[in-house]
């Protein structure tokens, strides 16, 4: 672990400076919010029922693992107002794991001491080891490995998570073995419907007040202290019934509502097995050391394919975690150097018999909204839960039974919500029909199997999706768009200030169908390109599909890349079933991205753009012409009698395809599009000339011209033309040059923006 500190990281992220004070205090609520999921965490890892009279302790176990994850964070996290704890990820396979120790003991006669430490150090040394290979990741940097993980397979395990919390709230109110759904009638005997209806309006009362406080916009100090006072009134109104109908706690405990006390001493024994405070680690040190370590070396073999599959999600989740504390954050973090920070919190945690968690982003995206820069708010969230252990009995044994299982209602409900029914919305129909499918393979024929099933069935979907796109295109691309400009003919200002600042503005054209397999290295590209621009336009016009893994591990993080580098990013061309996955807002044409792109650029630089209203009765002809002939000198009062100002209102044309082009016209104000067969190909903004190629070349007008908004316009005849090189041939010289430098101008523009105008 020492050295640790010479893995390269990112900065540590700065926050606004709060006092240590505030620090303190946010800790003290984030143990409030963290404490009672970790107690009811313990219920999902021991469901089997011969853990029940263990549970106490098991309690305290949980609780000591967190406070060793939140210590490894503290210490070792480049984010200094992390917050880390045993996380659900990996609950279901510790929990797998578990039982299939106990179903080994019970078929080899084991002591049950020996099944209880058989089972501890097998889950340690599998969270160890996670720790391990999730450090190793991170030291050669294949973080992004976890990105090739398809998303609906995650989505249908954590969707499994979800239903396995529910059900364990259900059972560990009910206080009946439930392991699937043929089980669930048992929920409903006795005092069992009585008992779930606890949780039930527990968790109704944390939604419910949750809802108001978003409406009256509580102070998100106010929100994160919610769910405590619920629970807190919950146990005021247990206690003021016990009074009430002259029961006693022990009553309570005998008939299932409040937890169990642990489990007295032997009268007369010694040793520190004895000690109450010790009596949790007591469960890892029976006496018969032997037969422990027999047990663990049969089942540890057959558990690999479980701890492969744990490995895999839980650098997932991980690096889910970090995503969204990142885009919380607003600046770049190491997504290698924190997981290497997660693996060191599971190694410790495993080498001190705990179990697997990472980073619990919603407390940690709390600390940093609150502007918390220390880490005086882990600290005290990593005391708390040594206290809780240190205490005498738990606190599942003075708590009602119901509160805990609102809690796993509460985590199941949002689970299933985000991973069943809202994500209905983000996943195309294949993608979705693979996040169920995995989500009932598990149901139906196990955990490893069923993630294994999901996986398969994924590149099922993956290859039938590909198939059929792939006549239409050859691969997955990233490549500058030959369309650099918009079609958007600008005044000679700005048509220098966008030459100048050409490589503000990047456009690149995404290609293929993009999925997991290529995003990492689609991210890779898309940075690349995108250094040092200020304006990023991507075009998906050619981008013919989109699975949800690369949404999410390849333009979700090139988004948040191009924020923290202050950098606009505009799309374009989205097809209806990429922007579904995506959720972006969209310009329909390349053309249409690019045009604000440069209308932003301009603003930038404060070159004057000019529209109508902005029109000056001393904006004479000159002070458009002089631009394009700088240092000629222009008499401004003789060449306003060879020109006469015109207007025409939105909608209406100024010339149509096959007109006299005996006329050029040269905008004051407003904007002129340029049609060919109905296409706009280029739009003519104050300072720019227009019909001078036909003009020139005494042809008919090939293109039809229409006001875009109200124009004002300065219009030169070819009499008045014929007049000025009689009787001004110096004018002449200059209208002639300006006029060149403007068609040559629409010839470099017509090339950058894909366009090659024949005539204007």
């Amino acid at each position: 672990m020492a050295g640790y500190d010479a893995v390269p990281t990112t900065q540590e992220p700065k926050a606004p400076k709060q006092s240590t004070l505030l620090a303190c205090i946010y800790g003290l609520v984030a143990s409030l919010m963290c404490a009672p999921v970790m107690m009811s965490f313990a219920s999902i890892i021991f469901a089997d029922p011969f853990f029940s009279e263990y549970s106490p302790e098991l309690v305290k176990l949980v609780l000591f693992s967190s406070a060793v994850h939140q210590l490894c964070y503290v210490r070792w996290s480049t984010m200094p107002f992390a917050v880390g704890q045993v996380q659900d990820a990996g609950l279901i396979f510790l929990s797998s794991m578990a039982r299939f120790v106990v179903a080994d003991g019970l078929q080899h006669d084991d002591h049950a001491a020996t099944t209880m430490a058989a089972a501890l150090w097998t889950l340690g040394l599998a969270t160890a080891l996670l720790g391990v290979m999730l450090i190793v990741i991170g030291r050669l940097r294949l973080a992004s490995l976890a990105q090739y993980l398809p998303v609906p397979v995650v989505g249908g395990y954590l969707a499994y998570i979800g239903f396995y919390c529910g059900q364990a709230g259900l059972a560990m109110m009910s206080g009946v073995e439930v392991t699937s759904l043929k089980d669930w009638p048992r929920l409903f005997r006795g005092s069992g419907p009585a008992k779930m209806c606890v949780g039930v309006v527990v968790a109704s009362a944390i939604v419910l007040t949750s809802s108001i406080a978003e409406k009256r916009k509580w102070s998100r100090a106010s929100k994160s202290l919610i769910m405590p006072f619920v629970l807190l009134a919950t146990c005021v109104i247990f206690y003021v019934l016990l009074y009430a109908e002259g029961s006693t706690l022990a009553e309570s405990r005998e008939h299932g509502w409040v937890g169990a006390l642990p489990a007295r001493s032997e009268k007369g024994g010694s040793g520190w097995r004895n000690v109450p405070i010790l009596k949790p680690w007591a469960l890892y040190a029976p006496r018969n050391t032997n037969e422990v370590l027999r047990a663990v070396g049969r089942v540890a073999p057959r558990l690999i394919p479980s701890w492969l599959a744990m490995v895999c999600v839980v650098a997932f989740s991980s690096s889910l975690d970090v995503a969204a504390v990142e885009m919380e954050l607003g600046s770049p973090l190491n997504y290698d150097s924190e997981l290497q920070t997660v693996g060191l919190g599971n190694l410790a945690s495993g080498l001190l018999g705990g179990f697997s968690g990472s980073y619990i982003f919603s407390q940690t995206i709390l600390n940093v909204r609150s502007k918390v820069a220390n880490r005086w708010s882990g600290a005290v969230v990593c005391l708390m839960e040594v206290l809780l252990v240190l205490f005498p009995a738990p606190p599942t044994a003075y708590i009602p039974t119901g509160a805990f299982g609102g809690l796993l209602l509460l985590v199941g409900a949002s689970l299933i919500i985000e991973w069943l029914i809202e994500a209905r919305h983000r996943f195309s129909a294949p993608e979705y029909l693979v996040l169920l499918f995995t989500f009932a393979s598990i149901h139906v024929i196990g955990l490893e199997a069923g993630f294994a099933a999901g996986l398969a069935f994924s590149a099922l979907a993956f290859a039938c999706q590909y198939a059929r796109v792939h006549d239409e295109v050859g691969g997955v691309a990233c490549r500058r768009s030959k369309k650099a400009r918009s079609v958007r003919r600008r005044s000679f200002e700005e048509r220098r200030a966008l030459h100048d600042h050409r490589e503000s503005i990047v456009a690149l054209d995404v290609v293929g169908f993009v999925f997991f397999g290529a995003a990492a290295q689609l991210l890779a590209k898309l940075k690349d390109e995108a250094k040092g621009a200020a304006w990023v336009v991507l075009n998906f016009e050619e981008c013919v599909g989109l699975d949800a893994t690369a949404a999410r591990s390849c333009f979700a993080p090139f988004k948040q890349y191009l924020v923290q580098e202050k950098c606009s990013l505009l799309v374009a061309g989205l097809r209806p079933h990429v922007s579904e996955q995506l959720q972006w807002d969209s310009f329909v044409t390349t053309d249409q991205a690019l045009e604000s792109a440069e209308d932003s650029l301009l603003a930038r630089f404060k070159v004057v753009k000019g529209s109508f209203s902005e029109l000056s009765q001393e904006d004479g002809f000159d002070a458009i012409l002089r631009p394009y002939v700088d240092g000629m000198q222009v008499d401004a009062k003789a060449l306003t009698k060879y020109v006469e100002a015109t207007s025409i209102k939105a909608g209406e044309h100024l010339f149509r395809q096959g007109d006299a082009a005996d006329r050029v016209y040269f905008v004051r104000a407003g904007t002129v599009d340029l049609r060919l067969d109905q296409r706009r190909i280029a739009r003519v903004a104050r300072g720019a000339v227009l019909g001078e190629l036909c003009f020139l070349l005494k042809r008919r007008q090939s293109l039809d011209a229409t006001a875009h908004t109200h124009c004002a316009l300065w219009c030169l005849s070819r009499d008045r033309l014929s007049a000025m090189k009689r009787e001004r041939p110096d004018l002449f010289n200059v209208l002639q040059t300006a006029l060149l430098k403007s068609m040559a101008l629409q010839v470099e523009e017509s090339l950058g923006s894909g366009i090659w105008s024949a005539s204007s």
